[in-house]
């Protein structure tokens, strides 16, 4: 193995390391806040005000679980002991307890050490975690510029700038990657993919037979043997043939699924080499972590701050202080929100990136981003009544009855969320496809047709799909996979209504060329509605009756919510799925009415 090997030791007050932290003290949290205002003295005295300010703010706590996760149990620190009660005697009573005492609690088999912990690197398995030294707190950059105008005195126009710069956010990362990049082993698996030999392979599985029965050649099949041996019918055996035969390794070596070749070897087992995980790997003297870093677990995450985003937005305000009955306000963002914000893989677990080792790579659009977003909202008072426009001479229970009757309302109308079409991984995660002919990302049209069970997101002028799935073009390439191996291959294209390929499989350990997030999903528009009547009791005691209509125009919106769907629902963008690209079978969205009723007293 090149390198130590990991010790996990115990650190704080009564541990055998009482200075030690899991990451060092954060001291210079300093969070400024400034800002100016400026009545501009062009265009009339106190109509035109200019405003800017800068903050930071840090993001402390809610790191509980992060931190039970990574220092609550970590590999060895614990010991699970069960009391096996005999086949032979299976009731067990409280008088047969009280009469043995010795059996509560279940003695441990062995306890833990007190001072460390070593794993043996022939484990491979587990998980664990733990904290970058200069793990810090994350924080965010406020930027605020904005324009006031007074355009009269009840009507005001806001232009503003708003950027939100995310730092140092918490994130982690495997330390344990599948290593096919950096080992040769990706040109040995090229090699064999298409049929050829490889050196590194013969020499990694010299003496081994890992095929099986029967090893497939370029005319057939003929019987495995031990590699570097002849077999009975005097074929040469050649790593590369085992990889090609052997089940638990043809499939993604077909499908260029490297790291999963890779992990499949580094805890293979072999009759010969012996049954302790990853025999196979070092039975010809290839270091222990020549495929993981740490071969004592399967993951090794380190929690720290990986993550940053940039918000800017562009906003223009337009308010209408009460005018008539009428008050509203109007306001329109443009805005672009990027980051690389891997976030925390589930249950401790590593978040996933496209090439951990060039995570800039995929600073894209986020999943929170939306372009264009309008907002309206206003409230109407009904010139009826007492002193209004209409009625206003009435008196008694008639202008109880026709006064302070209000209408309001809520519009929303937003592009949609940016959405990735997925395809098989070809480097580590975040798969994407290759654009190898006109495939316009931004001109689109939807539809779903009435009566359908369904709908597409990318359709014609006759609302018919545009693309459909077809086998890629590298499974029947005979100078990338072997014509033995092709029947292994499930990788899919897509293919525009002309025949022609437009999207496909990026060979492997190379990234897409779409990228991330490149289209805008579909658009969203709701509109919200009330209408409240108050009546006035008493002076001080007044009665209001309110009907609230969600969605009040009924307008269903698809969903179609993000990145990477293959279920039911959502837009599916997986080139490896079996429904049509781009289809979607539900919507959301309904109508609903809430009747309320309240007594001010």
């Amino acid at each position: 193995m090149r390198g130590d090997v990991m010790e996990i030791i115990y650190v704080g007050p009564k541990s055998a390391n009482p200075g030690g932290q899991i990451y060092n003290r954060d001291l210079n949290n300093f969070g400024p806040a400034v800002g100016f205002a400026w009545n501009v003295p062009w265009g009339g005295q106190g109509k035109t005000t200019l405003r800017g300010g800068y903050q930071v703010q840090y993001l402390g706590g809610g790191r509980g679980f992060v931190i039970d996760t990574a220092l609550g149990n970590p590999p060895g620190s614990s010991n699970t002991a069960n009391y096996i009660i005999p086949a032979t005697d299976p009731y067990f009573s409280i008088e047969k307890l009280i009469a043995n005492p010795s059996l509560v609690p279940v003695q441990p088999l062995f306890l833990p050490n007190p001072t460390s912990t070593i794993i043996p690197v022939t484990d491979r398995t587990g998980l664990m975690n733990a904290f970058d030294p200069n793990f810090v707190s994350p924080y965010i950059q406020n930027l605020t510029l904005s324009l006031t105008r007074n355009l009269t005195s009840k009507l005001t126009m806001d232009l503003r700038y708003i950027g939100t710069l995310s730092r140092k956010l918490p994130s982690n990362i495997d330390l344990n990657a599948t290593n096919f990049l950096y080992n040769g082993l990706k040109e040995a698996f090229d090699a064999a993919r298409r049929g050829g030999d490889s050196p590194l392979l013969d020499q990694m599985f010299k003496g081994l037979n890992i095929g099986g029965t029967n090893c497939l050649t370029a005319t057939g099949t003929t019987p495995c043997a031990p590699v570097g041996t002849v077999n009975s019918a005097g074929v040469l055996q050649t790593g590369a043939m085992h990889l090609r035969s052997a089940l638990q390794t043809q499939t993604n070596l077909a499908n260029g699924n490297y790291v999963g070749l890779a992990t499949t070897l580094n805890t293979l087992t072999n009759a010969v080499s012996g049954s302790r995980s990853g025999s196979v790997l070092v039975y010809n003297g290839f270091p222990e972590n020549f495929i993981k870093t740490n071969p004592q677990v399967s993951s090794a995450v380190m929690e720290t701050n990986l993550g940053h985003a940039n918000y800017h937005s562009l906003q223009t305000q337009v308010s209408l202080r009460p005018t008539a009955g009428v008050s509203t306000q109007l306001t329109y963002t443009w805005s672009r929100n990027l980051g690389m914000a891997p976030g925390e893989g589930p249950n401790g677990t590593g978040a996933t990136f496209t090439d951990p080792t060039n995570q800039a790579a995929d600073y894209s659009l986020l999943s929170t981003h939306r372009e264009h977003v309008v907002v309206n909202y206003g409230t109407f008072e009904l010139p009826i009544g007492p002193r209004k426009l209409l009625f206003g001479k009435s008196t008694g229970i008639a202008a109880r009855l026709i006064e302070n009757w209000q209408a309001s309302w809520i519009v929303n109308l937003s592009s949609g969320p940016p959405l990735s079409v997925s395809a098989q991984n070809m480097l580590f995660g975040l798969g994407v496809p290759d654009v190898v002919g006109p495939f316009d990302r931004k001109d689109y049209r939807a539809a779903w047709a009435n009566g359908a069970p369904s709908g597409n997101i990318f359709t014609d002028a006759n609302s018919q799909p545009l693309y459909t799935r077809v086998k890629d073009p590298q499974c029947t390439n005979s100078g990338i996979v072997a014509p033995s191996l092709q029947a292994f291959c499930t990788l899919n294209a897509i293919r525009n209504s002309s025949g022609q390929v437009v999207l496909q499989t990026p060979l492997p350990g190379n990234r897409g060329t779409l990228g991330r997030n490149p289209i805008e999903g579909l658009g969203t528009w709701s509109a919200d509605m009330a209408m409240q009547k108050r009546v006035q009791i008493a002076e001080s005691k007044s009665f209001t009756l309110r009907v609230d209509a969600r969605n009040i125009f009924n307008h269903p919106t698809p969903a179609i919510p993000g990145t990477f769907a293959t279920t039911g629902g959502t837009a599916d963008l997986n080139l490896q799925s079996t429904v049509p690209f781009g289809i979607f079978s539900t919507k959301a969205g309904n109508r609903s009415f809430q009747l309320k009723a309240r007594v001010d007293f």
